[in-house]
Order: structure tokens, then C-alpha cells, then sequence
């Protein structure tokens, strides 16, 4: 795999040019995530880190030690000091979750997700709900057979499979999705499709506005070629 350096580029409020990239750390895939108190947060991959920043950027100290880790690390944090962390186990066999309660200092084991899943992504609703979304199978793997969600109503201790976003078709396996919330509790999810297990043909979207219980008829959106 590709290893490069990670390199932050800032710019200052109303600024009108950003200044000098500095080197963060070395890894792939980036996720960047921050809070308006100055912390800043970046997962990335081979290996497995979370970069944290508590001064807007301006120094840096990374956790590499994950059990257990493989690739695609995501972050979220909240301005109270919470911070998730989730990524894929070895072997691709589920998704291990932790928390920080004071701004990454420590950590704590949280819940996980067993199987061939990939591509996670988390997301939380205005009520604490977490969610997080991922594909059964993976281009590489077994073939996926659709889109889920799972759900956390007790802050990432537990998380359980909840819903089937999409499944795959005859057509398309859908993969690599993405999830967000909106501020009345909507959630929206988007993921991709392919034809070949090579290439990804078309991007496709559904909407939950029942917190993730159910979900709109998906439909593709873009096509790639």
C-alpha cells in the first residue's frame, strides 16, 4: 500500500490564502474532523492513527497503538470533549468502535460489529442516536449483499444492526457508503455501485426520516462514465 506523509493546509478566519502545509503524520485516506474550540482530529490508515490537534492545528500528537486494526479509520467528535473512533478489523471481519470522553486522552473499548463489513461511516442525531453505516461484502470479497445500518442508543457501548439501507441487485453491488444527519434527525445515505467489481458505474442515495427504522426507495443519482 501507499504510505504518505499527511500534510495539513490551514487558513486563517477571513483569510484570503492558506497558509504553509505542515507534515502531520504518515498514513493514507485521511478523514479530518474538528470543533470550534480548537481541536482537530485526523484518522488515516496504514497504519491505523488518529492524529489530535488541541491548538487549531498548530502542534500534533498521534495514537498508533489500535488492537486489532486494519484500515479505514473514521473520527467524530462532538464540543464537549466526546470522540469516536471507529475502523475495520483485521481481516476485514467487522468494525471495532472506541470513545474518549476528554478529548483523546484516553480511550475505552466500545461496541463492535461482527462480519465481511466495509466502508463504515458514523454518524449522530440530535437525540445521541450513533449510527453507523457500512456494506456486507466488499469488492475484493465477498460480493456485498447491500447497504446497512447499525445503531447505538447507549453513546457507542452497544451497536446493533437496525435497518437495511439498500440491497444489492442483480446489476449493482452497492459498496462504499457515506452517512450523514440532518439538524431535525433525518438521516442521508449515499453509496457506490458497480457493475464489475472493478469499477464504480453510478453513485446511489436514500433518506430515513423515522431516525433509520426505514428508508426511501434508493435511486441513483450520478453516473460516473
Amino acid at each position: 500500500s501507499l504510505v504518505l506523509s499527511l500534510n495539513l493546509v490551514q487558513a486563517p478566519q477571513g483569510a484570503a490564502a492558506w497558509l504553509p502545509a505542515q507534515t502531520v503524520g504518515k498514513g493514507s485516506e485521511p478523514c479530518l474532523v474538528a470543533d470550534d474550540r480548537g481541536n482537530v482530529y485526523i484518522g488515516t490508515q496504514s497504519p491505523v492513527a488518529v492524529y489530535m490537534s488541541h491548538d487549531w492545528g498548530a502542534t500534533w500528537t498521534g495514537k498508533t497503538d489500535w488492537p486489532n486494526a486494519f484500515c479505514d479509520p473514521v473520527v467524530f467528535t462532538l464540543p464537549n470533549g466526546q470522540l469516536h473512533v471507529i475502523y475495520l478489523k483485521n481481516g476485514v471481519q467487522g468494525i471495532v468502535t472506541w470513545t474518549s470522553q476528554d478529548f483523546g486522552k484516553t480511550f475505552t473499548s466500545a461496541g463492535s460489529l461482527s462480519g465481511p463489513l466495509d466502508r463504515e461511516w458514523i454518524a449522530r442525531s440530535p437525540d445521541g442516536t450513533l449510527s453507523i453505516v457500512y456494506s456486507h461484502g466488499y469488492i475484493g470479497g465477498p460480493r456485498a449483499t447491500g447497504i446497512f445500518l447499525a445503531q447505538s442508543k447507549d453513546n457507542g457501548k452497544t451497536f446493533q444492526q437496525t435497518t437495511q439501507v439498500a440491497p444489492s441487485n442483480e446489476v449493482y453491488e452497492m459498496v462504499d457508503p457515506y452517512l450523514q444527519s440532518g439538524p431535525d434527525g433525518k438521516l442521508y445515505a449515499m453509496w457506490a455501485a458497480s457493475k464489475d467489481r472493478k469499477n464504480i458505474q453510478e453513485y446511489w442515495f436514500a433518506a430515513s426520516s423515522d431516525g433509520g427504522k426505514s428508508f426511501s426507495k434508493p435511486y441513483s443519482v450520478a453516473k460516473t462514465h
